[in-house]
């Protein structure tokens, strides 16, 4: 995002800037919160306002509830960068706590097309956030795109294609999207790509999902056993951090004591990363053990069906995607 050489705004820019900004606060502290137009107004501000800083934080939170999480990256590390001492001590840890969950849960997806402008629209299984657009330029585009299974829908022209993957967090997947191929190609395509790893296939006609799935059951129990044990970690942190700042009320803390507060801090941090982290592949292990199970009992002999699932990790959210 170059920032090099701006002019200062002129007097009506900046009123007009100070006009959106008000715009998209006021649609992020309403009761139902409009993340995707209140991202619209900040786009604006930032623009009016001769790419001031100070908008790149409220950029990033509404790129971060969009789930466009590469945006949120570059916006939270220039506000950080260009904000530097002019940004408070807690502030800058609560970014700095959300760029760690954003970077350990991104995968990255490289889509080509023989069509040079091809319109993208992508949606992630069990978000809430609304579709995201994006736009290939040349051929190809690179995206930075939360964990998870996605459905992207691809159009050039008049022709459209839906394309759905599974990805795993720092992974790397590579798909050209075939528009002229035939609908059963490109439903072969689509399983053919996905991330190594994630899929489970199994043929009806004798392999046992049994075995594979009470391992599966047991993996999970251990994952959320040790969620829980580290949300009680991090909470016990929270609660020494708060005790060892109290007195701050005297006016009595000395250098160690604020260092000893802010030890506690990056530990509760650490802690709540661990939670998210062991309570969401337990909570995955869990419903794709219990699945592999269903479908163990409700096999019958000669089915020439296959079955094909695949599990997807999120921020707060697990789940299934696959063909039954």
């Amino acid at each position: 995002m170059a920032v090099a050489g701006l002019s200062r705004p002129s007097l009506a820019d900046e009123d007009d800037a100070r006009r959106y900004f008000q715009n998209g606060v006021d649609l992020i502290t309403a009761k139902e919160p409009n993340y995707q137009d209140a991202f619209y107004q900040f786009q604006l501000a930032y623009q009016e306002s001769g790419n001031s800083w100070k908008v790149l934080g409220n950029l990033g939170l509404c790129a971060l509830k969009l789930e466009r999480d590469q945006d949120a990256v570059a916006y939270y590390e220039e506000y950080l960068n260009r904000g530097g001492a002019e940004i408070a001590s807690e502030e800058r840890r609560a970014i700095e706590q959300d760029l760690l969950l954003l970077k350990g849960n991104l995968a990255t997806v490289v889509l080509t097309s023989k069509y040079p402008e091809v319109k993208l629209s992508d949606r992630r299984a069990g978000s809430s956030a609304p579709p995201q657009p994006y736009k290939m330029v040349d051929g190809r585009i690179e995206l930075r795109l939360r964990a998870g299974g996605h459905t992207i829908t691809a159009r050039a022209g008049d022709r459209q294609l839906v394309w759905e993957v599974v990805l795993e967090p720092k992974s790397v997947t590579e798909h050209e999207l075939d528009f002229d191929a035939s609908s059963g190609s490109a439903a072969q395509g689509a399983a053919s790509t996905t991330t190594p790893g994630t899929a489970y296939a199994a043929d009806a006609r004798g392999t046992d999902l049994r075995l594979p799935g009470y391992i599966l059951l047991g993996a999970g129990g251990v994952g959320l056993a040790l969620g829980g044990f580290f949300a009680w970690q991090r909470s016990d942190y929270d609660k020494q951090a708060e005790d060892a700042y109290a007195c701050n009320d005297t006016g009595s803390c000395t250098d160690d004591d604020i260092a000893a507060v802010r030890d506690l801090e990056d530990s509760t941090g650490s802690a709540g990363v661990r939670a998210i982290i062991a309570t969401s592949v337990g909570g995955a292990a869990l419903v794709t053990g219990t699945v592999l199970l269903l479908l163990s009992s409700h096999d019958e002999p000669g089915d020439s069906a296959k079955t094909r699932v695949q599990p997807w990790i999120g921020y707060g959210a697990v789940g299934l995607s696959g063909q039954f």
